[in-house]
């Protein structure tokens, strides 16, 4: 039995404004250039994960494995590729994976690192 769950009202219902920086890119005498687009402000779901629950989480399954940690997850209706920079407030994010849920559903969820530079500094836009 196939079934479709849609999400656009639950996400504009539990949305917060988003400005979405998606990264751009064009082929220039051979070379791709990228760029970053203007912002486009969204009302999307952002879920901040509990650092509590992500060092329990770590402990109760390091003799198994690794496991990925995420400082946020991002339940949107739209398609962003990996490098997608997330803003909101004073925070700004980086698209690092996503989930696509598209075969049953109108949402993907992107898992959001902190945008900082190799030293920690947080990065401007």
């Amino acid at each position: 039995m196939a079934f479709y769950l849609d999400m656009a009202d639950l996400i504009h219902s539990f949305g917060v404004d988003l400005k979405v920086y998606q990264k751009n890119g064009d082929w220039v005498n051979g070379r791709y250039i990228e760029s970053i687009a203007e912002p486009a402000t969204v009302s999307e779901v952002l879920v901040p994960l509990n650092r509590i629950g992500e060092y329990s989480q770590m402990f109760q399954l390091r003799d198994i494995g690794a496991i990925e940690q995420y400082q946020a997850m991002w339940l949107s209706l739209g398609d962003y590729s990996d490098g997608t920079i997330i803003e909101h407030g004073e925070d700004k994010m980086i698209v690092v994976g996503r989930d696509d849920y598209s075969n049953y559903s109108n949402v993907t969820i992107y898992y959001l690192n902190a945008y900082e530079d190799e030293m920690g500094a947080a990065v401007s836009v």
